[in-house]
Formats: structure tokens, C-alpha cells, sequence
């Protein structure tokens, strides 16, 4: 019996499209091709190629999001910890948005509502794995050219690191013989460090909430585009039992004054 894989599965297997699959009574049909034939993986008529060098976090090497704008101007694409703005007609990059300090699981673009506004309000998630002291949710204010409202100077970093140790790396090696390559640890840690207080520094001026938003594909936005919601102490509760403070709790709030909450759910026992 041969060894079947992943991909020798997936290459092999065939859908078989069924009656099932029907809208007013007509059965589920591949979609015209420019060839009349099926589209197939590399058939696309536009991709857009994901970044692949931004720093992941430490427990998931590698994770990607999307959001499209309800007037289909703009889309949000996250790779890892950075968020970037597309224009969607021709994939132009207009921002990046960085403030998150984990991977970036999740994107919704809250609806316009009127398609002649300039802004845009952007709702990011990033994985907590249950700390929700580390920004994981951020609402970002986009202009009409796809750029963050609220703009931080960013740190220099190279630059501010080599002025640091420049302070003290005569004295590391004069009066405790510190070998070459044990200052370069130290400022890689410089840099790293660093990088955590710019990213910090850049969401000084936007909303952070705790918590996270709904899982399985459920979408946190009002059907009027007035108010969204958020869990927070979602975490399971199969490990012991928790004050009534700490069990899971659903918070309304408005795009109109997200700081606030409307409503605090209380009542669920379990995540």
C-alpha cells in the first residue's frame, strides 16, 4: 500500500460537484474561463505576492489576514505582526500599519456609511494566547489614500542602538575585557528591545482594547455598521474555575465612541 501525503491526497482528490449544490433550482456549474475550461490554481486573473520578511512572534512562525472595504477602494492584508493597505484595483501599497506585538489573526473593515467619506475605521486582532495586556486589538482611523490618520515618528532604531552602546562599549571592554562578540549580543538585545518600544510608541495615539473578537468566521460588526463587540477572559475554563469576574464577558461598543461600553454581557460559563 503506498504512503499517501498531504499533497498526493489533495492533487488526486476530486469534488465531485452534487445536485446538492443548487441556487433556484439550478445545479452548481464551474464558472466561465476566458478558455471554457475549469480555473485552476495559477489561472488567476490578478494575485498579490505576500510579504515573507516580516518578524513573526515567537509561538507561530508564519500567519496571514485579510479584509476588503465595503466600498472595495481598500484591503487589508497582514503578514505576521504588520498590517499594509492596498489599493484593490491595482494592488498599490499605500501604508503599513505596525503597533501589533503578536501575529495578526484577524481584520474587519467596519462599513462606510456613506461612500463619499475620506476615512476608513480598520479593526485588527492579534493572538493573545490568553495575556490581553499586549495590544490585541487596535482600531486604526485610515484617510482616503489609505495612510493612518494618527502618524508616530518612527525610532531610528540602528542608529539609536549604536548610540547606546557607543556610551559604554569603551568601558565593557576596557574594564571588563568583554570579547567582540558578547557586545554584539548585547546590541542585538539593544535593537530588540528597541523595535518593541517604537512599536509601542507608534499605537500611543489609538484605541487599544483587551480581549478578542468571536471565532469561526462570525463577524463582531452590527448589521447597521454602528457598533461592533469584543470577548474578553475567553479563555477555557477547563483548567479550574474562575471568580465571576474573570469568566467570559461580551462588550458592545460604537464606532462613534469606541473607548465607551455600551453593554458588558455577563453570564457565560465556558469560552
Amino acid at each position: 500500500m503506498s504512503f499517501m501525503s498531504r499533497e498526493k491526497f489533495l492533487e488526486q482528490y476530486v469534488f465531485e460537484v452534487d445536485i446538492e449544490f443548487e441556487l433556484n433550482g439550478r445545479a452548481a456549474e464551474w464558472a466561465p474561463s476566458s478558455n471554457g475550461g475549469s480555473q485552476f490554481w495559477g489561472q488567476e486573473d490578478q494575485t498579490l505576492d505576500l510579504v515573507n520578511t516580516d518578524p513573526p512572534s515567537e509561538r507561530r512562525p508564519e500567519s496571514a489576514a485579510f479584509a476588503l472595504s465595503s466600498d472595495v477602494m481598500l484591503m487589508a492584508v497582514a503578514t505576521n505582526k504588520v498590517i499594509r493597505i492596498y489599493t484593490s484595483w491595482d494592488q498599490h501599497l499605500k501604508a503599513e500599519l505596525i503597533g501589533h506585538l503578536q501575529n495578526v489573526s484577524k481584520l474587519f473593515f467596519a462599513p462606510k456609511e456613506r461612500y463619499l467619506e475620506e476615512n476608513y475605521v480598520l479593526l485588527s486582532e492579534a493572538e493573545n494566547y490568553g495575556q490581553e495586556k499586549h495590544n490585541p486589538i487596535i482600531i486604526w482611523h485610515i484617510d482616503g489614500a489609505g495612510r493612518s490618520v494618527t502618524r508616530t515618528m518612527p525610532f531610528a532604531i540602528d542608529n539609536l542602538a549604536d548610540k547606546a552602546l557607543g556610551a559604554i562599549e569603551k568601558d565593557l571592554q576596557t574594564h571588563h575585557e568583554l570579547a567582540a562578540s558578547s557586545i554584539a549580543e548585547i546590541r542585538t538585545s539593544l535593537v530588540e528591545s528597541l523595535k518593541i518600544a517604537d512599536t509601542k510608541n507608534r499605537t500611543a495615539s489609538l484605541t487599544i482594547l483587551p480581549g478578542s473578537f468571536p471565532n469561526f468566521g462570525s463577524k463582531p460588526i452590527s448589521s447597521n455598521g454602528k457598533h461592533f463587540l469584543h470577548l474578553e477572559h475567553n479563555d477555557s475554563t477547563q483548567r479550574g474555575m474562575r471568580p465571576p469576574s474573570e469568566l467570559p464577558q461580551v462588550i458592545i461598543r460604537s464606532f462613534s465612541d469606541p473607548k465607551t461600553e455600551l453593554a458588558r454581557l455577563r453570564g457565560h460559563q465556558a469560552q
